[in-house]
């Protein structure tokens, strides 16, 4: 408990509030509860039971990092607790040590410890079932024949169920589980007062019922993806942290588990797949609901049934004598809190940035170079989590909030930053990522750039129109001759006219190894500055691609039409993508020559003029997705 306490509380108070735990502070805010039910809470995709509490804990506490944190951490440190409790109950004490001591230190359940319904979810989840397993496997009266349900197990069991409920559709979903499977194990003659408890869960549900209706017609997130055939893979390769060394240890405590088998293991099957089940069953209708329906299946949504896959892999240990108990469960804990802090760097990337570190970048330049002299644009979900922190930091910013998703905000953006006056142009997105055009389009107009900052999920750059400062470089690049650089795009420079008959212009590439590509964070920028006689109902296509002798890794067009909005007029059509996606690893030889194209395709056989073609390769934000993926 010391050391799961140790990682929760660790930076409790310094860590950047996550876009969740913004979105739920800045529900807060409205006048009364009503209001805050109707704007906050109906409009959502969760449950009102952890924006109830959040609520009144803010109105009367205030919005302080650990302030609002602070219950949810208690409740991740109890979730450790009932899960030994319930690993003990099943089976025995060392499977409930390693099963708490696993949740203490991986970086799943210590990441999701914070102000959100995963919290507190959790411990719900894991008390209600503390409960359920007293109902359904009676203990406390063994002289009696047939030994009575504790009301206390009854009441906890109804008010816990009734407050998963309430937390998040997800542990709902678990909830109901847990009450299915009692059907098929209490025993006869507890039958009706097991019944009654969960009717009265039910019954304490009642009023949230028509927000349940209207957010199930919402059908999904609306942002989420469909989960991929390898999200499960890919879940358990994020809880054992992508690393060989705490996934190893696990696997090696499963199979210790298996060479000093617990005497009694064939007489516990039932349990072992009770808490299988109970992990599988939400995946599988997460799943198949995000397939079918609208997709809700994340790695989150999983939490308030992985203590039982912990104490479902821990299950067949006996109870060893305490030396070698505890030397398995230190180990594990050793293992874990070196695994989170230095191979999966936890609080090196949640310290650094996010909200937080946005806020703190924007400030510093605002200062520095004075309000006048700066722009300052934001892509975030909500303009109160950057206004968050600059009230902290006790500095009122001009900032106006942007969405940057597609090639619809292009021409708006480009008007805005061509009209701006300042020398500098701050910007910065979190949990929201920009659409890249948007980086080759500012360009334009800030060609240079004198800061930038990469964290987990958030980025900071500041622009600039001064030769002075650091032109942007790209890791390799290659233009035709003569090339239009960003700040002359209006000059009338030679141009070379583009026949109907000439399908494929001739291009510009670049020929590198294969190993010297980032694998993770690749960045490819392209520009054509095309002229059009007339408007018609094609346009020519901007095509970037990338090769490897006769096999294609890689090919995608942009339709220059978001960019070309007159006839007869000089316009940049700017190709950018992010991490495109090739598979290095089927690259068998880190030499192997790979040619990068960029090229115009006259697919709608058109006459037209074209002059100053860009490739340019960069190396980008390698942490963006770190903490779910390797690094």
């Amino acid at each position: 408990m010391l050391v799961a306490g140790g990682l929760r509380f660790y930076g409790i108070d310094s860590l950047s509030f996550s876009n969740d735990e913004l979105s739920a502070v800045s529900r807060t805010v409205y006048d009364s509860f009503q209001e805050m039910i109707d704007e906050g809470v109906k409009t959502d995709v969760h449950p009102a039971g952890v924006q109830t509490f959040m609520y009144f804990w803010v109105k009367a506490f205030g919005t302080d990092e650990w302030i609002v944190r602070l219950p949810f951490v208690l409740m991740s440190l109890l979730a450790v607790w009932f899960t030994f409790r319930v690993g003990t109950y099943w089976f025995n004490p060392t499977v409930g040590l390693l099963a708490a001591a696993a949740q203490a230190v991986l970086q799943y359940p210590v990441g999701y410890s914070y102000a959100r319904p995963y919290a507190s979810g959790i411990f719900l989840c894991i008390w209600m079932v503390w409960h359920w397993s007293h109902l359904v496997e009676v203990r406390e009266s063994p002289s009696q024949a047939q030994p009575k349900l504790a009301f206390r197990h009854l009441l906890g069991y109804a008010l816990a169920t009734a407050l998963c409920a309430y937390n998040h559709h997800f542990s709902l979903l678990f909830a109901g589980l847990v009450g299915l499977t009692g059907l098929f194990l209490v025993k006869k003659h507890n039958w009706k007062p097991y019944v009654l408890a969960g009717l009265a869960a039910a019954m304490l549900y009642l009023p949230h019922v028509p927000i349940f209706i209207a957010q199930l017609q919402m059908g999904g997130t609306g942002w989420l993806s469909p989960p991929s055939s390898d999200f499960l893979l890919n879940f358990l390769k994020f809880v054992g942290h992508h690393s060989y060394l705490m996934t190893g240890y696990i696997v090696g405590a499963v199979l210790v588990g298996f060479v000093f088998r617990a005497k009694d293991f064939g007489q516990r099957h039932r349990w072992r797949l009770i808490a299988l089940a109970w992990f599988l069953l939400p995946f599988l209708i997460g799943f198949t609901y995000s397939q079918f329906f609208g997709s809700v299946l994340q790695p989150s949504v999983l939490i308030f049934g992985f203590p039982f896959l912990l104490i479902f892999l821990f299950s067949a240990t006996q109870h060893l004598k305490p030396i070698f108990q505890w030397l398995l469960v230190g180990g594990m804990l050793l293992v874990g809190v070196y695994s989170l802090t230095v191979e999966r760097r936890h609080y090196e990337m949640l310290g650094t940035g996010g909200l937080k570190g946005i806020g703190e970048k924007i400030v510093e330049w605002d200062k520095k170079l004075g309000s006048e002299e700066v722009t300052t644009l934001v892509n975030v979900n909500n303009r109160y989590y950057v206004d968050y922190y600059f009230e902290k930091m006790g500095r009122a910013v001009e900032c106006e909030s942007y969405t940057l998703d597609g090639a619809q905000d292009y021409g708006r953006i480009r008007d805005l930053l061509a009209s701006q006056k300042t020398d500098y142009l701050s910007f910065a997105w979190s949990n929201k990522p920009t659409a890249q055009p948007f980086f080759s389009i500012v360009r334009e107009s800030y060609p240079y750039l004198k800061d930038r900052v990469f964290w987990f999920n958030s980025e900071y750059y500041l622009f600039s129109k001064k030769p002075e400062d650091t032109a942007i470089l790209c890791d390799f690049s290659a233009h035709s001759d003569p090339i239009s650089s960003p700040d002359t795009v209006l000059l009338d420079l030679p141009t070379l006219a583009i026949s109907p008959e000439n399908t494929y212009p001739e291009g510009i590439s670049l020929s590198l190894q294969a190993s010297q590509f980032p694998p993770k964070a690749l960045h490819i920028f392209a520009t054509a500055d095309i002229y059009l006689p007339a408007l018609t109902e094609a346009f020519p296509l901007l095509v970037v691609s990338m090769e490897a002798g006769d096999k294609v890794l890689y090919w995608h067009s942009v339709d220059s039409r978001a960019f070309v909005s007159t006839a007869e007029e000089w316009h940049r059509v700017h190709f950018a993508v992010r991490r495109p996606a090739i598979n290095w690893q089927e690259m068998p030889n880190p030499e192997t020559p790979i040619e990068v194209k960029a090229y115009l395709w006259n697919k709608s056989q058109q006459a037209f003029f074209q002059r100053g073609l860009t490739l340019c390769l960069e190396s980008g934000n390698e942490i963006e997705f770190g903490l779910f993926e390797k690094l």
